[in-house]
């Protein structure tokens, strides 16, 4: 039987023809891209109502759940108290039709939230041989968790290990990397780290920029000075320093110092595969960041293929604080599963400086038609993304109070730079 869809009807019996009935064409965001409006949603809170200071903000699905990871946590009794701070922590979304409510499932009774990544023996070592004040371990990751299969409940992230020092100096130490599982009953995360670093400290911080799994791969978006690179390896070999690949521009090859960057500039963002744009037409994969010269501006770029070409980056919206809005804000994060893309929808949250915490925007775009995106090749000049496409898009201010729409005819900025953690 013919149905509507395929453009028959059919004659009832009274002889008029049936109305024929077809499924409107679903309709994509605009490129450029152009922000409507943003509605601050107010801080990304514990259940438990105590107000921690806290940054970072990434999330992942593992299994059939949604983790935010957190860096510096300072954490807090229930009298209000501070009590110690951890450089990583997980939280659950425990509702995902309210996700800026998160849930830690693991907090000592003096109120110390457990630390996502476990401390080695050297570096439980360090931190007893200087007090909090006068050094500390850094273990921070802004790539996520990169979960094996869909729904598996296992998988992998990576993270940049250092120290801390009173004085403000950082040392690097490399990148470390964990194994998470996820026990589907009880819903807790458990974290497996190894000793050593698996990436030394003059290298590139393989996976904590970015990380995303596609075709039995992990690919691996590493920091290196002021440009940001690419890898993958096999989801099952992560532990094995010789299964990486690197890209050189044209293709994955085993010697990491022929990698090429993909993005330049770029203090913290995600590249993930959106439903935003109309699909096939240049604008599969979608980034959201950061850039590190402290304007607190929102960017978006997106490319045909995960490794670009990233040609054309656009201010989408400039990010202000709720309780404290300044200096800057940092750590730009998409999370596409609070909101349907499809409907023009996205959850983008950012960092306010310390003693803020991680403030959420949900972001509307204009919905219509668009041209194929023709980035062509990428340009031998590397892109500048503080001054790159960006007058093209104007940018929308998202304002200082929860639960009010934005005005977009409005923008701020700041000029700060650098993350606080």
């Amino acid at each position: 039987m013919p149905t509507a869809d395929q453009g028959n009807s059919q004659t009832p019996m009274s002889g008029k023809p049936a109305p024929v009935r077809s499924t409107p064409p679903r309709a994509y965001a605009v490129y450029p891209p152009h922000v409507t409006d943003v509605e601050i949603l107010g801080y990304v809170v514990d259940v438990n109502d105590i107000p921690y200071s806290r940054d970072i903000g990434r999330s992942s699905i593992l299994g059939d759940k949604v983790f935010y990871q957190f860096g510096d946590t300072f954490c807090k009794d229930r009298k209000g108290d501070f009590v110690g701070t951890v450089c990583h922590t997980c939280a659950a979304v425990p509702n995902l039709m309210q996700p800026t409510s998160s849930r830690y499932t693991d907090i000592q009774s003096n109120g110390i939230v457990a630390q996502f990544i476990p401390f080695t023996a050297n570096e439980v070592a360090f931190e007893e041989k200087h007090d909090e004040n006068h050094g500390r371990v850094t273990l921070w990751s802004f790539g996520g968790i990169a979960e094996d299969t869909p729904a598996s409940g296992r998988g992998w992230c990576w993270f940049e290990i250092g120290e801390i020092f009173d004085d403000y100096s950082c040392k690097n130490l490399g990148t470390g990397l964990v194994r998470v599982h996820l026990d589907p009953d009880s819903g807790y995360v458990t974290t497996y780290r190894s000793e050593d670093p698996i990436f030394g400290p003059q290298e590139p911080h393989w996976g904590t920029f970015n990380t995303l799994v596609q075709g039995g791969y992990v690919y691996v978006w590493g920091s290196s000075n002021d440009d940001v690179v690419l890898g993958r390896v096999p989801v099952e070999q992560a532990l094995d320093r010789t299964a990486y690949q690197y890209w050189n521009g044209v293709a994955y090859t085993s010697d990491p110092t022929h990698a090429k960057p993909v993005l330049t500039g770029f203090a913290q963002g995600q590249i993930y595969r959106s439903q935003l744009f109309q699909p096939g037409q240049g604008m599969d994969y979608v980034f959201i960041g950061v850039n590190r010269t402290g304007d607190s501006k929102v960017i978006m770029s997106v490319a045909p293929n995960l490794e670009g070409p990233w040609v054309d980056f656009w201010a989408i919206l400039t990010a202000t604080g709720i309780d404290y809005p300044d200096p800057y804000r940092y750590c730009m994060f998409p999370h596409p599963w609070a909101f349907r893309e499809q409907d023009g929808v996205l959850l983008i949250t950012w960092c306010e400086q310390w003693p803020g915490g991680v403030v959420a925007g949900k972001v509307s775009f204009a919905m219509g038609k668009s041209p194929p995106v023709t980035s062509g090749p990428v340009p031998a000049k590397k892109q500048d993304p503080s001054s790159a496409s960006m007058g093209k898009s104007p940018p929308v201010t998202s304002g200082p109070a929860p639960a009010k729409k934005q005005d977009p005819s409005s923008a701020s900025s700041a000029s700060s730079a650098g993350p606080s953690s």
